[in-house]
């Protein structure tokens, strides 16, 4: 793996980018956009991350074409097309990270007892989040706060009776922005990083970058998880897309299941969190061996 050099974007490339993408985000949702709506009106999650993903997915592109002697699909990992099962094990460890996280604020929120419940329920009680809990899982994507299992139409904001077509076309504009949030922060902003840092330390910055533009609070340490995750998944399979498999499922959980968890999950999620993160480091020796 690469470290240091001319041969494609440095961690100064990679910091000027993020802050060019912070506050092109912080001049169109504060300055532009209020100036062009009428007065009281508030864009629907869907129309703010539609914002946000064209924002970050601009900062990407521009980013990467001038990564020369590089070519932008290298700039953001996308020039090698990983396995169907890196592509899976990406996903199980976006999965597993919220699930970690919320049982991780339950614990914090109420103690052990509180996740794992008493004698009386066999351990397997299930425990609801704070409401920071599900503010958090509702940063991790163009989605808004619910406690319980909001379902599909209240994840994306939508009313309970939205057809079909406005349905197919939240998840369309979440599934966009995600993208481009895996451009900008595991595609261009981690290949920076590895100029500078080792393996960990790259995944482990980005990731904390993205907790924090996406506002930090009490949703921090699991947008945290989530990017660390994503960036390890991106790091190990050579490509972006794991770390935009690991995302989705994670904005996906989080529409399904809300901000309620059992105790009995958390075992679960870490038997899959193990499997992803073996079919991620087959893809990595895999490539290993090839060299």
């Amino acid at each position: 793996m690469r470290r240091g050099g001319p041969l494609g974007p440095t961690a100064t490339d990679g910091l000027n980018t993020l802050c060019v993408a912070v506050l092109a985000q912080l001049a169109l949702s504060d300055l532009v956009l209020p100036a062009l709506l009428p007065a009281g009106t508030t864009l629907s999650p869907a129309a703010t991350a539609a914002t946000q993903g064209v924002v970050l997915a601009a900062a990407a592109a521009a980013a990467a074409a001038s990564s020369n002697p590089w070519v932008p699909i290298d700039a953001l990992r996308l020039r090698r097309r990983p396995s169907v099962g890196a592509v899976i094990g990406g996903g199980l460890l976006g999965g597993t990270a919220w699930v970690l996280a919320r049982a991780a604020e339950a614990v914090l929120g109420g103690g052990v007892a509180s996740l794992v419940g008493g004698r009386g329920d066999g351990g397997a009680a299930a425990v609801t989040a704070s409401a920071a809990a599900a503010a958090s899982a509702a940063a991790a994507g163009p989605a808004t706060a619910a406690t319980g299992a909001p379902g599909l139409a209240a994840f994306l904001g939508l009313p309970p009776d939205a057809g079909g077509g406005a349905l197919a076309a939240a998840v369309a504009v979440a599934v966009a922005s995600a993208t481009a949030e895996e451009l900008l922060f595991r595609g261009y902003l981690l290949t920076a990083a590895r100029s500078v840092l080792g393996a960990a330390d790259a995944a482990a910055v980005t990731g904390l970058a993205f907790a924090a533009v996406h506002g930090g609070g009490a949703g921090f340490g699991g947008l945290g998880l989530l990017g660390i995750a994503a960036g390890g998944a991106a790091i190990a399979s050579r490509s972006v897309w794991p770390a935009v498999a690991a995302h989705l499922v994670n904005n996906g959980v989080a529409a399904v299941v809300g901000a309620t968890i059992a105790g009995a999950a958390v075992a679960a999620a870490a038997a899959v969190g193990v499997a992803g993160s073996w079919l991620l480091w087959r893809e990595a020796r895999g490539e290993e061996m090839a060299e």
